[in-house]
């Protein structure tokens, strides 16, 4: 029996090893989040890179690609993935109406003025937001598909989570018909990531589960090639003003 167990636990060791080997570093680049602090987000992406991240997740923000519509500007994209010519850093692109960073949803002003939603509904049930967003994926991964830098597409960012200052959310059921777009257009079978916020905190995830009918971690589970979890060990709260 010591043996067995000895044996067993020099297998598990040798097994951390090779996962620990085999282990890669990234980070998220959001130029959102740089003109928040005020700073100069082209210098800020240098330094990043210069840190040889394995990957680096970037957003392709709708409202800054599309600022009217049906004319697309992709300079800010095209700029970030072409500093990533000749270095080892892959990306992870996030598509759709939600990208890293507040105010979470980045849908264009011309699409919002026509927005009449309340506060805590699935937006995907508004149909110009539907159309509209799908017509924005398509865009994006028709022009950086062939894009060799990019090794997976995130769909959305938390899609199933309430976020942002209305509080919404996307269903599964359009999520899944994004996924299936994203997978037509691209024939390299690049993996689809989606992600999900998990909450540590005993008190905040009892409140989450009040809000839901299934729990978006087995949802998302179910419905992406790679789930990936956030962590959220704490998170801010305004009550009565």
């Amino acid at each position: 029996m010591k043996w067995c167990i000895y044996i067993l636990t020099v297998y598990m060791f040798l097994t951390n090893v090779n996962v620990y080997a085999a282990a890669k570093t990234g980070t998220t680049f959001s130029q959102v989040q740089c003109e928040y602090f005020g700073m100069d987000w082209k210098e800020a992406y240098k330094k990043t890179l210069e840190m040889d991240f394995d990957v680096v997740r970037l957003g392709a923000y709708w409202n800054r690609i599309e600022r009217e519509e049906s004319k697309y500007d992709f300079s800010e994209l095209d700029w970030q993935l072409k500093e990533l010519q000749g270095k080892k850093t892959k990306v992870l692109l996030v598509v759709g109406m939600k990208a890293p960073r507040w105010p979470e949803y980045f849908i264009p002003d011309w699409l919002m003025r026509t927005v009449k939603s309340r506060h805590s509904v699935n937006i995907a049930a508004n149909q110009a937001i539907r159309k509209h967003t799908l017509t924005f994926i398509e865009a994006v991964v028709t022009r950086y598909k062939d894009n060799e830098n990019i090794v997976a597409w995130q769909v959305e960012n938390e899609p199933l989570n309430r976020s942002g200052p209305r509080n919404w959310w996307i269903s599964a059921d359009y999520l899944k018909e994004e996924i299936a777009l994203v997978k037509r257009l691209d024939d390299t079978r690049r993996p689809i990531v989606v992600n999900v916020l998990s909450l540590p905190n005993t008190f905040l995830r009892f409140f989450s589960r009040l809000q839901y009918k299934k729990n978006p971690i087995y949802e998302t589970i179910d419905i992406a090639q790679i789930p990936a979890i956030n962590v959220y060990a704490r998170i801010g709260h305004q009550f009565w003003s």
